[in-house]
């Protein structure tokens, strides 16, 4: 078994998961009489590993619980009529994951928010928007990338 917090790269965590979801999915797929095999999203295999990334208790059986419960609330649906064709996506994850992932874009978007007022305050100067910011102007750099904010030329 693996764990992630002596796993030194998300890669190798990601590669680890990659391994045992078709292991998993085909496990409840049978258990819950599905016709098709659902696939997942790429936002869900996210969740995953931001979910697994500060496990409790054992990795393993965490992704194999979350599974469980995807793939459950996924059979429900897809038995309802609610299908999407086959994929499962953060639509069938546990309430608590999908609201994770929620509060994590929404401080994103407040983070890009409060980084761009203060740009503007600051008349995009990125060393004194550094400084109002309480971060090193490196770091503005990176998250000005990461968030793809377009800063007005000279």
């Amino acid at each position: 078994m693996i764990n992630p917090k002596t796993t030194n790269s998300n890669e190798g965590l990601r590669e680890k998961i990659m391994e045992l979801i078709p292991i998993y999915v085909k496990e409840f797929t049978e258990k819950y009489r599905l016709s098709v095999t659902p696939k997942l999203e790429g936002e869900v295999l996210e969740a995953f590993i931001t979910q697994l990334y500060n496990p409790k208790d054992k990795f393993e059986e965490i992704l194999k619980d979350l599974l469980n419960t995807t793939i459950h609330i996924y059979a429900i649906d897809s038995k309802s009529g609610y299908s999407d064709g086959g994929f499962i996506s953060t639509d069938h994850l546990p309430h608590e994951l999908r609201e994770h992932i929620k509060s994590k874009q929404s401080i994103e978007e407040l983070e890009k928010g409060y980084i761009l007022e203060i740009l503007g305050r600051t008349g995009y100067n990125k060393s004194q928007a550094a400084k109002v910011l309480g971060i090193a102007r490196k770091t503005l750099y990176e998250k000005i990338e990461k968030y793809n904010i377009e800063c007005p030329t000279g």
